[in-house]
């Protein structure tokens, strides 16, 4: 394919104000194209046709991994990436995460097994006894412990 805005925009579809890519999309839904042998996702061409290079992440406004509409599309670094996902509710969390071996009940259990006990109280070897129960790591139960992973989750 020619890198080049006209080229792009022949293989999109208008969606309101959005611009579909309806060509070839990677498992995310991201436009994706060949370009002299090289895949490049299709809105990060678009971003660098129409503003320039850039070494940061190009992110959508309107959220549709898709659309290639420059208005949509700005610059920012991964952690804006993060916050942009986290405050438009795209932030997989708890047993929705792709990584999650814990289930809600699990880490009820987890944490009313130290309400229970006491905090403090918990016998030596508790937390290896624990990540043996569960499959997972000593760090993990301590994160749950402490409220620091499956916050959204909390001991009534």
């Amino acid at each position: 394919m020619k890198a080049d805005v006209q080229s792009i925009l022949s293989r999109c579809i208008k969606d309101g104000e959005c611009l579909l890519w309806t060509g070839a999309k990677n498992s995310d839904g991201y436009g994706n194209v060949n370009v002299n042998g090289q895949y490049l996702k299709v809105h990060r061409l678009m971003y660098t046709l129409i503003y320039g290079k850039t070494n940061k992440s190009v992110l959508h406004r309107c959220d549709k991994p898709a659309c290639v509409n420059p208005y949509h599309l700005f610059e920012g670094t991964q952690d804006d990436n993060m916050k942009d996902a986290k405050s438009k509710g795209r932030m997989r969390k708890g047993e929705s995460h792709c990584k999650s071996i814990l289930t809600p009940d699990k880490v009820l259990e987890i944490r009313n097994f130290y309400t229970l006990l006491g905090d403090n109280k918990a016998p030596y070897g508790t937390i290896p006894m624990l990540a043996k129960k569960y499959g997972v790591s000593y760090d993990t139960i301590q994160q749950v412990r402490y409220n620091r992973s499956w916050h959204h989750l909390m001991v009534e």
